[in-house]
């Protein structure tokens, strides 16, 4: 008897925290997506994204200096986007090597392990602000600040749902969740530099292309290349690719069944409470599964085309939904491919080594 009450008393604090987490990870994702059901502004569909890189795991609050790092990284980027953008018209082909370089330095500090809203915020402006400037100068100045609205929007939703549901000090021997997180790996800065060069490599063709060619339009397909390569591990081979691949695959398909559904039902309060349920059941499988990550990414591809969409005006809703969800769909083949032919030269590993 004594020894289930000791059994139990240990379960308890675990269960609780799992619990606490899941229900945090869904109210703080629902806020943004409140939001924007009043008020919306360029970029608000990715803040539901940047909210879950924030109270994902280790579902731990942010010190205080991370939160100020960050905020001051919004205006660091916005300098930098104003430089790219001024620069991308008149003087293309030094534009392209300055934009090569930030988004090497940036794919080194992603695996140098940098927090990834940071590198995300880096890649929106390489990739986005040049990008609409080309199109529309006063647009890529709406999109740059929405996006830093955006982070702002995030940042409190974050700290809000970590100080309604606080994160209770856990002893090493009761981990957060069962989730398997992880080990964290020092890699040498020679693999380091290998990574970022790789990781460039895969993404400067699809921002020239679209440099080029005005193929603005597909805009979330080349913000999508970027977080795919960026969420990829190279150093676990072409399986790693895949594996996201296929999550994005599954994302993909819930999103349209939630489309659907929201055709059938076009009212807020049904929309609010479907997307409570749906961000439930993922943050279950994220803090709960070894797999976690993988639900993560799924998540995101989610959000990404349900808030989009949802953010988007006019009567062609249905268009414009499966537009985005085949724009993910060639970002993901397009990765894949840049995948099997670095396998194929010889750059990357089939599998991980063991």
């Amino acid at each position: 008897m004594s020894t289930n009450a000791t059994h139990c008393a240990k379960i308890a604090p675990l269960n609780n925290e799992l619990t606490r987490n899941i229900v945090r990870y869904a109210l703080a994702v629902m806020i943004p997506i409140l939001v924007m059901v009043t008020w919306q502004w360029e970029m608000a569909y990715i803040t539901p994204t940047l909210v879950t890189l924030l109270v994902g795991l280790p579902a731990r609050p942010l010190a205080k200096k991370v939160y100020l790092s960050f905020i001051m990284m919004i205006p660091a980027s916005l300098g930098l986007g104003a430089i790219l953008v001024r620069l991308v018209e008149p003087y293309p082909v030094i534009a392209i090597i300055i934009m090569a370089w930030v988004l090497y330095v940036t794919f080194y500090q992603a695996a140098k392990g940098t927090n990834l809203l940071i590198i995300v915020l880096l890649l929106c402006t390489v990739l986005i602000y040049p990008t609409m400037a080309l199109m529309d100068l006063e647009l890529s100045v709406y999109t740059a600040f929405g996006t830093s609205l955006s982070y702002l929007v995030a940042l409190f939703s974050a700290a809000l749902m970590f100080v309604i549901l606080p994160a209770h000090p856990v002893l090493p021997a009761h981990p957060v969740s069962p989730a398997v997180t992880p080990k964290v790996v020092v890699k040498p800065a020679s693999q380091l530099a290998r990574i970022a060069l790789l990781d460039t490599l895969i993404t400067m063709p699809v921002l020239i292309y679209f440099l080029m060619f005005d193929r603005q339009v597909a805009m979330l397909a080349l913000v999508y290349v970027g977080i795919l390569v960026l969420c990829t591990d190279l150093t676990k081979g072409i399986k790693a690719c895949v594996a996201v691949m296929l999550a994005n695959l599954m994302g993909g398909i819930v999103a349209i069944v939630i489309y659907e559904l929201l055709v059938m039902v076009p009212v807020i309060p049904f929309y609010l409470l479907l997307m409570f349920l749906v961000a439930l059941l993922f943050a279950k499988q994220v803090f709960c599964s070894p797999k976690g990550a993988l639900y993560a990414s799924a998540f995101s591809c989610v959000l990404l085309l349900i808030c989009d969409v949802t953010n988007t005006t006019g009567s062609h809703l249905d268009f414009a939904f499966y537009e985005r969800w085949i724009y993910i769909a060639y970002a993901n083949i397009y990765v894949v491919a840049s995948f099997m032919l670095l396998t194929a030269l010889g750059w990357l590993k089939t599998s991980p080594s063991k």
